[in-house]
């Protein structure tokens, strides 16, 4: 299942897609190039804009616009649409990632080493969410950049 993100703008309908690999567009969804199958895109007309890290400043223009989105003064198009990324909960790190090189993994350990983790019970007797479950609710809104697309909705 693709991890997908619906965003409007005053210029655009756009559709943010995480890909697991290689595809070529058709009909109205994405088919991997390895013949590993198909994976269908919300109904509607999407055109291809590209993968994030290659969309240009002049692509961004097209579909927002630095002088009147957000509350905040961008000077570049790219920074209105990162923003706008943010706002929609569209995020490419995770602040819970485990930050410490020597293990392999950026998800948090357990601390109490059970499944599913959903509280620590502290020594006050308060409880705490454990850094795990804020990293397993958080992780449904990280894309990975370098496998994330973007389509604009056309008439």
């Amino acid at each position: 299942m693709l991890k997908t993100k619906t965003i409007t703008t005053d210029k655009a309908t756009l559709l943010v897609v995480e890909v697991k690999k290689k595809f070529t567009l058709r009909g109205f969804g994405l088919y991997y190039l390895d013949g590993s199958g198909y994976e269908s895109l919300p109904n509607d007309n999407w055109q291809l804009l590209g993968r994030l890290p290659d969309i240009t400043e002049k692509e961004y223009s097209k579909i927002v616009n630095p002088e009147t989105d957000f509350q905040y003064e961008y000077k570049y198009s790219k920074e209105v649409f990162n923003s706008l990324l943010q706002a929609n909960e569209v995020y490419f790190d995770n602040p819970y990632d485990n930050k410490d090189e020597k293990f392999k993994t950026k998800r948090p350990f357990c601390i109490l080493g059970i499944r599913p983790c959903d509280h620590i019970r502290m020594s006050n007797g308060e409880f705490r969410v454990c850094l795990c479950k804020q990293w397993e609710d958080f992780q449904s809104k990280v894309f990975d950049k370098e496998r994330t697309y973007l389509f604009i909705k056309v008439d």
